[in-house]
C-alpha cells in the first residue's frame, strides 16, 4: 500500500498497521482460514491431482524407483491401486513402493490423513458454524450501530456550534472524543475483518450506516480545519486534522476489506478468477451498495483530506501563527532587516503574504519582537 493516495493525502507507518491482517495466537491462523475456506469440491479437486500424480509416478518411474508388483513394475490400474490404498492408510503390501516411490507413498499418506481431517471437520462442525455466524453477525451488526450511534451524537454536537464560534469556542474535547471512537471503530473492523469476515456477510446495511455516519463526521472536521483563522485554537484545529486522518484511514481499510471479500470464492474459484478465467460471483444490492459507499468515501476523503492538509501546511490561522513566531529572529525589530517574511515563507513552504500577515498579526498581539 502506498505511503500517498490519490488528493494528496498520507498516512504514516502506524495508520497503515491497521491495513494487515492481526496475528493471535487463540485465533485462526493463515493456514487455518485458508482451510476454512476450502469447500467440498476444492477437497475433492486437491485428492483427485494427488492420487493422479502419484499414480503416474509409480507407472512411469525408473526401474527400482517406483513400485513392485510380483518383481515387476505395476499397470497403470494397479498403480492407482497403490496409491488410492496408501492414501487411504490402508496399505494391504501387495504393491510395494521402492526407491524414491517410498517418498511418494508417504506423501500420499500425509495428503490423505490431512484432506481426510478437513473433510470430517467440515462435515462435523457444519451447522454448529453456521448457528455461530448467525449469532456473530447479529453482535457485530449491533456494534457497528451503536457505532453509528456515538458518530450522530458527536457529531451533532460539533455541529451544533454556532458558526462565528466555529474557529474559537469548538469543543476541543468533543474532538478529542472523535478521534478515540474513530480508532476503536477502526481496532474493531480491521480485526473482525481479517479475522471473522465481517464484510463477507449480513452486514452490509449496516455498515452503509455506518459510512454515512462517517461522511457526516469527515464533513464536520473538514469544516472545522478549512474554517479555520488568525482566532482558532490551534489544538482545536491540529485534532480536527487527526480525526480527518483517521477517518481516512478507515475508510480506505474498509474498501480495501471490500474489494477482497469480493474476490473471495473457493480455494480454486479464487484462483480462477485471479487468472481471470472466472467472474467473481454477483454481489447482493446491500453488499454492492456497502461496497459502492466505500469507495465514493475513499475518493471524496481523499480530496477532503488533502485540502485539509494544505490549508494546515500553507494556509493563514493560529498553528501558521506559531510556526511563525518559532522562525522569527531575536532581539529588535530593528534588528530583522528588511524583508524579514521571505526567507520565512521560503522555509515553511507558504507564500509571502501569509508569512507577511503572521508577522503583523504576532506584532499586533505584542508577542513579537521576542
Amino acid at each position: 500500500m502506498p505511503m500517498e493516495d490519490m488528493g494528496g493525502a498520507k498516512a504514516g507507518p502506524d495508520d497503515l498497521k491497521a491495513m494487515r491482517p492481526h496475528s493471535k495466537p487463540n485465533m485462526p491462523s493463515p493456514f487455518g482460514r485458508l482451510l476454512d475456506r476450502s469447500s467440498y469440491a476444492d477437497l475433492m479437486i486437491i485428492a483427485s491431482a494427488t492420487l493422479l500424480v502419484s499414480s503416474t509416478y509409480f507407472w512411469l518411474a525408473p526401474q527400482g524407483q517406483g513400485a513392485l508388483v510380483e518383481g515387476r513394475a505395476p499397470t497403470f490400474p494397479e498403480a492407482v491401486y497403490l496409491s488410492i490404498v496408501t492414501f487411504t492408510s490402508l496399505g494391504y503390501g501387495d504393491v510395494l513402493p521402492v526407491g524414491f516411490g517410498r517418498v511418494v507413498a508417504v506423501l500420499d499418506v500425509a495428503c490423505g490423513l490431512l484432506l481426510t481431517a478437513v473433510l470430517i471437520g467440515k462435515v462435523a462442525s457444519e451447522r454448529q458454524a453456521s448457528l455461530l455466524l448467525l449469532l456473530h453477525t447479529s453482535d457485530t451488526q449491533r456494534r457497528i450501530s451503536a457505532f453509528a450511534k456515538e458518530l450522530t451524537n458527536i457529531s451533532g454536537a460539533l455541529s451544533d456550534q454556532p458558526e462565528s464560534e466555529v474557529t474559537i469556542k469548538v469543543n476541543g474535547a468533543e474532538l478529542d472524543s472523535l478521534r478515540t471512537l474513530i480508532q476503536a471503530i477502526g481496532n474493531y473492523m480491521s480485526f473482525n475483518g481479517f479475522q471473522a469476515g465481517i464484510v463477507e456477510f449480513g452486514n452490509f446495511s449496516t455498515l452503509s450506516a455506518l459510512y454515512n455516519e462517517l461522511d457526516i463526521a469527515f464533513d464536520v472536521c473538514l469544516r472545522i480545519v478549512l474554517r479555520s483563522g488568525e482566532n482558532s485554537d490551534t489544538v482545536v484545529m491540529a485534532r480536527g486534522v487527526s480525526c480527518c486522518t483517521r477517518i481516512f484511514v478507515l475508510v480506505r481499510l474498509m474498501n480495501r476489506l471490500h474489494r477482497s471479500a469480493a474476490m473471495k470464492s473457493s480455494l480454486f474459484g479464487t484462483l480462477l478468477i485471479s487468472l481471470r478465467l472466472k467472474k467473481p460471483a454477483s454481489l447482493t444490492l446491500a453488499e454492492a451498495a456497502a461496497k459502492s459507499k466505500s469507495e465514493l468515501l475513499f475518493q471524496s476523503m481523499a480530496i477532503g483530506l488533502g485540502r485539509a492538509e494544505a490549508w494546515k501546511a500553507r494556509g493563514y490561522h493560529s498553528l501558521q501563527l506559531e510556526r511563525v513566531l518559532a522562525e522569527m529572529p531575536n532581539g529588535p525589530k530593528d534588528g530583522w532587516g528588511n524583508q524579514v517574511h521571505k526567507p520565512i515563507a521560503a522555509k515553511l513552504g507558504v507564500s509571502n503574504s501569509v508569512a507577511s500577515k503572521c508577522i503583523a498579526k504576532l506584532l499586533e498581539l505584542g508577542r513579537l519582537p521576542k
